[in-house]
């Protein structure tokens, strides 16, 4: 049994030649009344008749809510009660116009566009991927209320070569949301060769008889002499495989063996976590050491771009990270959702345990749900550590059946501590040694890769060839 009116007073004079509010438009044809106080008389003499309250909710717009509120207070309102008016803002939605893309390179895009955020303060990002889907997006920015238009560039980074992405910039507000048109763009090829070295089970315990002051034995303790070559060798990264530091990762023994060796190539180094660096809770004196390039502490998997190449850092220690290994876990979803963003036609990953080993500790099928991933993604190499000893199998597929299109695995156990004897030959290994230490050393193309096994001392064990990618 309540009326109220509502009148929407947002609009400017513009089309009448009337530079106000359209509600002080001067309309009666001989008392020049304006159109706000012919309805304001309607709403009062409305009350009067009837004998009861009638609520004016008069709404204006940024335009013209400051020239309306003096243009009624000259007029006292036009004889309105003042509890009975009640004016009100709209809010203006927030804006964006169509995205542009510059500075183009292999890896790396910026995208530019012009924001608007209305009248309330607002919050813009960046969705991007390699589908219309997108699947990624950008940390929220924000954004000042108001109806002036701001230029923004927001720099994607970590982008693979060769390419096609999409992405879009949305800007959104308590008012609304709004959207950019869908931008695609192809990133461009990275003609550079990138030299990688790879191996794992590396720095002694400074407590191990063998540690001999940081320079080893003929037969134990080689991360010095190992570290020498790759340091020696110009290289762009360095992947430690696991088990960088015996025996149980602790921040001491870090500090004695494994940064005065492998450490002097901290700068380029990307490590996968073992089951050592467990030894010590979470495994904080690795992340610790390693900071942001070790990935996140709570889960130690990451991915990255190395010219042509993903690379992806895997958790093989099933029983530490979160969830496990198993399919379905968080880091089997993530690595599944990882390989769908970045479709690169060449694809290396790493972790501690090996999928497939002839070695003392053997196979380890746990590993399964990943191997099958990256098979069906088309990847080319797996690197692991574990055993001490260094083994080269044939491509494989999901199932560890021969398959020229699979993937190719390197167990590089060779990384300094010692090392351990084969125990039963698996199928689709093709070469083997326990008699070198040294490192994978790997040359990553456009489209190719190279291997060749560095011995310490020099001329030990020789292994190179070469391949393409799928």
């Amino acid at each position: 049994g309540q009326l109220g009116v509502l009148l929407v007073a947002g609009g400017q004079g513009t089309r009448l030649g009337f530079d106000h509010p359209k509600g002080m438009f001067p309309i009666g044809p001989v008392s020049d009344a304006s159109l706000f106080q012919i309805h304001f008389e309607k709403v009062i003499a409305t009350a009067a008749r009837y004998g009861v309250r009638v609520p004016l909710y008069l709404m204006t717009s940024p335009a013209t809510h400051e020239e309306t509120l003096t243009a009624l207070a000259e007029h006292d309102h036009f004889g309105l009660a003042s509890e009975e008016l009640h004016v009100f803002c709209q809010g203006t939605m927030p804006a964006v116009d169509a995205v542009a893309i510059s500075a183009l390179t292999a890896h790396a895009a910026s995208l530019t566009a012009t924001l608007t955020a209305g009248s309330q303060v607002a919050a813009w990002h960046v969705e991007f991927g390699t589908t219309a889907a997108y699947g990624q997006e950008t940390p929220p920015a924000a954004l000042a209320a108001g109806l002036t238009a701001t230029p923004v560039t927001f720099p994607l980074t970590g982008l693979s070569a060769k390419t096609t992405y999409h992405a879009r910039i949305v800007i959104s507000s308590p008012v609304g949301m709004a959207a950019s048109s869908d931008t695609s763009f192809t990133t461009s090829s990275d003609a550079r060769v990138y030299r990688v070295a790879a191996a794992g089970d590396i720095a002694c315990d400074p407590a191990s008889g063998s540690f001999n002051g940081g320079a080893g034995t003929t037969i134990a303790c080689h991360q010095q002499a190992v570290s020498s070559a790759i340091l020696a060798g110009g290289y762009d990264t360095v992947l430690p495989l696991g088990d960088l530091q015996y025996e149980s990762g602790a921040a001491s023994a870090f500090q004695a063996s494994y940064a005065p060796s492998w450490g002097r190539l901290k700068a380029i180094t990307r490590p996968a976590v073992g089951n050592h660096e467990y030894g010590t809770p979470g495994a904080t004196p690795y992340y610790d050491y390693f900071g942001s390039s070790a990935g996140d502490p709570a889960t130690g998997y990451y991915s990255y771009e190395l010219g042509a190449w993903h690379l992806i850092a895997l958790n093989s220690n099933c029983t530490q990270v979160p969830g496990g290994c198993a399919a379905g876990s968080p880091q089997e979803l993530w690595l599944r959702a990882d390989l769908a963003a970045h479709p690169a036609r060449c694809t290396l990953a790493y972790w501690h345990h090996p999928r497939f080993s002839s070695g003392q500790q053997g196979d380890n099928g746990f590993m399964s749900p990943m191997w099958q991933d990256l098979a069906a993604a088309g990847a080319e190499l797996v690197l692991s550590g574990h055993d001490h000893d260094y083994e080269r199998f044939a491509p494989q597929d999901g199932q560890g059946d021969p398959d020229v299109d699979g993937i190719r695995e390197f167990v590089v156990g060779t990384g300094g501590k010692n090392h351990m004897t084969f125990k039963t030959v698996k199928e689709n290994s093709e070469l083997r040694d326990t008699s070198s230490f040294g490192f994978l050393d790997l040359e990553l193309g456009d489209g190719t890769y190279a291997w060749n096994f560095v011995s310490d001392p020099p001329g030990g064990l020789a292994d190179r060839g070469s391949g393409t990618c799928h």
